[in-house]
């Protein structure tokens, strides 16, 4: 675009000083220098309709090399004409309104240069149109000002040099191009011409089942296929343009990886009452000789396959009777409260339980009404303790509760409402209501402490023998042995 303007502006330029030239020397002078831009701009116009097409791969150097060549012998001919007389038969000057303008009979070079350019004119032009009509219609009014900024030049040039309108004397060409190019600047300031060029789309783009979102160098949606405007419930109109910014349910899960190199990462999104999980893509790449890169978006559906990771990781980290957390998931958590303890002091108490007479229970009853009393106890303590707090199926009939943020006296009451709701729990075995209790060892860490992991287990360990040895359905918290 950059090298499409620079050669009509300097076609306009020299072409007025051509026509406030006042003798003929200077005339014939910027007659010359004009023609390297006229003989410059019909490659420099397919060269451009190449590149916004998509065409441009087709077009290598060897091939502008190609191209040139009779481009650069009308420039030679233009400069040795009065030797030649190949490019201007005859020039005669006629001076009007203070103006030396002048009228020729055109060589046969002329004609040849006239046709080539024509020609690679007509075929830039033929690819914009065809362009246009391949675009959705979002899109057409892009290459449709294009389209008219070189048509009308390009309609007006050929009446003149055909002598169509009768008494036409000077050659305006150059100001009708100028014209012409207004019309590019309306697609560049209204219609965000190279801000918003689209890739190429196809069939296949719009017939994928993944969502495809193409952004530009500000992050601005520049296009959407069909499948993305379903799972976003947004029309390609209403998105095109607007910073991904401003859709924050996507930007918010994007953010965090978003000056990443090419990251992946898995965002949800509700649709229909249903959580969906798309795994999605962010490539960044650039075009040829072009500093700023475009984003391409891709999200692929991996719902089925996000549940059946959550249903693996919850079976590896639950306990399959009692569905509370297993003996592995317990240390991972309490090994991160002990990191925070570590690192900002914050304090967590541990509670354990035991059902009483248990092993009784099942030599009695048989293990399967066992396991009915431990799953009966196991979901009481779900049902009362808090959402924060950890609870685990220790081993056996034991269980152990991590109650993050929790002193010692807090630890004692969550305790005591765990035995005293499960003492009144109905366990019925053959339709007779059957007695069950718990025993309790509580201990706490508190700021200024410092111990293991190790000493914490043994700790509330003993406060739950305690229990159990004076006489079950207590609660005992740890306290450290007197001296003496």
């Amino acid at each position: 675009m950059i090298w499409l303007m620079m050669v009509i502006l300097g076609w306009v330029f020299f072409d007025t000083m051509q026509l406030i030239a006042q003798t003929p020397y200077w005339t014939f002078f910027f007659l010359r220098v004009t023609y390297v831009f006229i003989a410059a701009a019909p490659i420099v116009w397919l060269i451009f309709a190449a590149e916004y097409t998509g065409r441009g791969k087709g077009i290598r150097t060897r091939s502008v090399w190609l191209l040139a060549v009779i481009p650069m012998l009308t420039i030679l001919v233009a400069w040795t004409d009065s030797l030649s007389n190949l490019l201007w038969d005859y020039v005669f000057y006629i001076p009007q309104d203070n103006l030396l303008s002048f009228r020729v009979q055109f060589g046969y070079w002329f004609w040849v240069h006239a046709v080539y350019s024509y020609t690679l004119v007509a075929i830039g032009s033929f690819w914009i149109i065809q362009y246009y009509f391949h675009s959705i219609r979002l899109y057409r009014r892009q290459p449709f000002w294009i389209v008219v900024g070189a048509i009308l030049p390009l309609v007006y040039n050929i009446v003149f040099v055909l002598r169509l309108i009768p008494g036409m004397q000077l050659d305006f060409s150059s100001l009708v191009f100028a014209f012409g190019s207004l019309a590019y600047v309306v697609g560049i300031s209204r219609y965000h011409l190279f801000d918003l060029v689209p890739i190429s789309r196809s069939l296949i783009l719009d017939h994928m089942r993944d969502a495809v979102a193409v952004l530009d160098h500000e992050d601005r949606v520049i296009d959407l296929n069909l499948a993305g405007q379903q799972i976003f419930d947004i029309s390609l109109r209403e998105c095109l343009g607007r910073p991904l910014s401003s859709f924050p349910t996507v930007w918010d899960q994007l953010a965090p990886v978003w000056e990443g190199n090419n990251p992946e990462i898995e965002i949800t999104r509700q649709k229909n009452g249903d959580i969906k999980t798309y795994e999605t893509k962010i490539i960044r790449f650039s075009e040829k000789n072009v500093r700023a890169h475009k984003t391409l978006l891709i999200f692929h559906d991996v719902t089925e396959r996000a549940a059946l990771l959550r249903s693996v990781q919850e079976l590896a980290r639950t306990d399959p009777l009692s569905e509370l957390f297993n003996r592995r998931h317990f240390f991972e958590r309490i090994n991160l409260e002990l990191e925070r303890f570590r690192r900002y002091g914050t304090g967590f108490s541990l509670v354990m339980l035991d059902i009483d007479h248990f092993k009784t229970i099942n030599d009695t009853y048989g293990h399967l009404v066992g396991d009915q009393v431990l799953i009966q106890v196991a979901e009481f303590c779900r049902q009362t303790m808090r959402m924060v707090d950890v609870l685990a199926r220790y081993g056996g009939d034991e269980m152990i509760f991590l109650l993050p943020e929790t002193g010692p006296q807090q630890a004692l009451e969550a305790a005591e409402r765990l035995r005293e709701g499960v003492e009144q729990l109905a366990v019925f075995v053959d339709g007779q209501a059957m007695p069950v209790t718990i025993s309790l060892g509580a201990t706490s860490l508190v700021p200024g402490e410092k111990v293991s992991l190790e000493t914490l287990l043994s700790r509330v360990d003993r406060a739950l023998y305690a229990s159990k040895n004076q006489g079950r359905n207590r609660t005992t918290v740890w306290s450290a042995p007197k001296d003496g």
